[in-house]
């Protein structure tokens, strides 16, 4: 086989040409604009702030679409879209933010659950922030319901009332690792709630409407957090404030009307740095009113008793509503306090006439309300000074943080 040299310049031409055809054809460079923005741009579906002071979930806006979401803003410089995911009763998420609002509620009575999956198997904790919250308050029946002996009914006990009790509307929470929240019911807005979770946890939030007309209005907003955020609360705890500057302002479940009956409420704080110590007052004395166990004293005055315990007679679970601070001292750390506290108007004190500040070097820094299920309507003369009938609002304290004493 012989090789024309004479054609060779004309083949080589042409398979050049060929090579050519087979090539990607270069792109304008408008396209070439788009083609590596798309392939650089990258962001991770974290928390957002959208408008009017909502919070959502950075997505793409095709993303957020597929999902029902619906877009409150922008996110990833502009790159994404802040995405709020909403539902509603009888539906499930498992999105790191979503919102639980009354979009879709019983009329009358009945109930409305939504159910929570762990995003991934990294989660922890839940975290139900009450945009609004106010459904039917707790009873303020004062009259007598039943008869108390041992913590059981029975006509040889002393008569109990409902005060308190969330029998009308009542929002629960379901499931986690780690106990469960209180029962709390009437108006709990800018109130929050934790639950502790794992990877198999699956939590029902759920109303019960048992009354006929009332106010519903209800958003929650829920967060998962994974077992490395640094909003991640001590395990245990109902609620976890985190201010910068170390302080800030707790309250009961429903303060200021009447607090609630069943209650075990943890709040914690988390601890700033060089701080050793949290310390607890209130604003007005009128902040404090949580029923002890009094008794009538010579002259018709009034001494308490106890709190946090039975009664002296030990014949009904009384006396059970107080504030519960371990290892407490006094705001200049030179004597130690006793840990629960309880009364009416000044009932944060040593005694009956001057408000005091409270502190405590035990960590994690937390203060805790408890109340039972039992409001005392006397009989007799020498009896408890009646609970049911002073109709007690709960606490609001103010907290701060120091470094008093920290070698101490």
């Amino acid at each position: 086989m012989s090789l024309d040299v004479a054609r060779l310049p004309g083949v080589l031409e042409a398979c050049v040409g060929h090579v050519k055809n087979d090539l990607p054809k270069p792109k304008t460079p408008r396209q070439a604009k788009q083609f590596s923005m798309f392939q650089v741009v990258q962001f991770a579906n974290i928390q957002c702030n959208g408008s009017a002071s909502m919070t959502g979930t950075c997505y793409t806006e095709d993303e957020c679409t597929s999902k029902n979401g619906v877009s409150i803003g922008t996110c990833a410089n502009g790159f994404g879209v802040c995405c709020r995911m909403v539902m509603s009763c009888g539906e499930t998420s498992s999105e790191n933010i979503t919102v639980f609002a009354d979009t879709n509620v019983p009329t009358g009575m009945g109930e409305c659950t939504a159910s929570i999956n762990p995003a991934n198997t990294d989660v922890r904790q839940i975290r139900l922030d009450f945009e609004r919250f106010q459904i039917a308050g707790p009873s303020l029946v004062s009259s007598e319901v039943t008869k108390i002996l041992n913590g059981s009914p029975s006509f040889m006990g002393t008569p109990n009332a409902a005060v308190g009790q969330c029998n009308l509307d009542r929002f629960q929470v379901q499931g986690g690792s780690h106990g469960r929240p209180p029962i709390i019911c009437g108006l709990n807005t800018g109130q929050h709630m934790l639950l502790d979770v794992d990877e198999s946890s699956n939590i029902d939030l759920s109303f019960q409407f048992g009354s006929v007309a009332t106010v519903r209005s209800f958003q929650i907003r829920v967060t998962q957090y994974e077992m490395n955020s640094p909003n991640l609360a001590p395990a245990g705890c109902t609620q976890y404030f985190t201010s910068a500057s170390g302080t800030g302002v707790v309250q009961t479940y429903n303060f200021g009307n009447v607090h609630l009956a069943d209650q075990s409420q943890v709040m914690c704080v988390r601890q700033i740095q060089n701080a050793c110590r949290i310390c607890w007052t209130v604003a007005d004395d009128a902040d404090f009113a949580v029923s002890g166990s009094v008794s009538f004293g010579i002259g018709g005055s009034t001494q308490v008793e106890s709190c946090c315990g039975p009664n002296s007679k030990g014949s009904n679970k009384q006396g059970l509503d107080c504030l519960s601070l371990p290892s407490a001292e006094n705001k200049e750390g030179t004597a130690r306090l006793r840990s629960r506290f309880c009364g009416r108007n000044k009932g944060l004190t040593t005694g009956p006439a001057v408000s005091i500040t409270i502190c405590s070097k035990l960590t994690p820094f937390q203060i805790t309300f408890r109340s039972d299920s039992f409001e005392t309507i006397p009989s007799i003369v020498g009896t408890p000074l009646p609970e049911a009938t002073a109709m007690d609002k709960g606490v609001k304290l103010i907290y701060f943080q120091d470094n008093m004493n920290c070698m101490n």
